[in-house]
């Protein structure tokens, strides 16, 4: 009868032994995609109980660990107290083997955990077991920054520029197509027509052989200088034609393209090679510091 006790409390503290569950994503991850998802609604909550939860098997394992070991002393003495130490020694090396099946079984049984295990939640503020500090996504990192007291605003938003830039495309920082505003290759251009290219607030005007989709130079507005002096054709003053990239290519991409083919524009297409955009260098340089509007 000591034997089959002392086997069921072996087989009770390696089950809890085994006990092993963890957040991938910290708090903060876990609050942001709980908004849309419910399953991280209900990993969110455990996380919260999960501390005190822990608190309570481990109160549990010792006991049974006592346990055992007073059954088989009772029983047989010394050599039982060898036993009881054999069979906990055991316990702990079998639930090495099953943390993996424990944890699966702890993730597909959150919602039961959740509602009957509640309680355990005043346990982990006693000693609190909460996640290890890490941050674990850029969303989580920019939020630390702008949170952050002790910078100033310039600091910040140079940090979370650079949080934000390996991730940023093309797309979010172009001028759209329909705002684009280009001139005809065979153009020339009078003392009007100049006036009304500086009253629009741009630096930078695409010149095309008859559509935006066939983009052949770039002129410059300081280039409008050299025509007052009587070279009135576009053609001969404008610069080379911008790179292409496509639309989904990142801002490092185009930030590279301009350094080796040392331009300042690349023109936006989609995947049939269409004109959707214009971006330039400072677009890029501004949301690398923060300035992106």
């Amino acid at each position: 009868m000591t034997m089959v006790i002392i086997v069921i409390l072996t087989a009770l503290l390696t089950a809890l032994l085994a006990f092993n569950w963890h957040s991938d994503v910290s708090r903060f991850e876990l609050t942001r995609l709980a908004v849309h998802k419910p399953e991280f609604k209900q990993r969110l909550k455990f996380l919260g109980i999960f501390p005190g939860l822990k608190i309570l098997v481990d109160i549990v394992i010792l006991v049974l660990a006592i346990a055992v070991t007073a059954v088989a002393f009772d029983a047989m003495g010394f050599v039982g107290t060898l036993i009881a130490f054999g069979a906990i020694l055991l316990a702990f090396l079998l639930s090495r083997a099953l943390r993996h099946t424990a944890y699966e079984l702890v993730e597909k049984n959150l919602v039961w955990l959740n509602k009957y295990f509640a309680w355990t939640e005043v346990l982990g503020k006693v000693a609190l077991l909460g996640d290890t500090p890490r941050i674990s996504s850029r969303h989580e990192l920019i939020h630390l920054i702008e949170q952050a007291d002790f910078m100033d605003e310039p600091d910040k938003a140079l940090l979370a520029g650079a949080a934000r830039f390996p991730e940023a495309k093309l797309t979010d920082i172009m001028t759209h197509r329909s705002e684009i505003i280009f001139l005809q290759q065979n153009d020339t251009l009078g003392p009007k027509t100049i006036d009304e290219l500086h009253q629009t607030g741009h630096k930078v005007f695409p010149v095309v052989d008859s559509d935006i989709d066939n983009i052949v130079g770039v002129l410059r507005f300081d280039d409008v200088t050299l025509l007052s002096l009587g070279q009135r054709k576009l053609k001969e003053v404008m610069s080379i034609a911008p790179p292409q990239l496509g639309r989904h290519e990142s801002l490092e991409t185009a930030l590279g393209v301009m350094r080796r083919q040392l331009t300042n524009y690349l023109s936006v297409t989609d995947d049939k090679g269409r004109t959707v955009g214009m971006v330039t260098l400072g677009d890029v340089v501004d949301v690398l510091f923060g300035k992106a509007k």
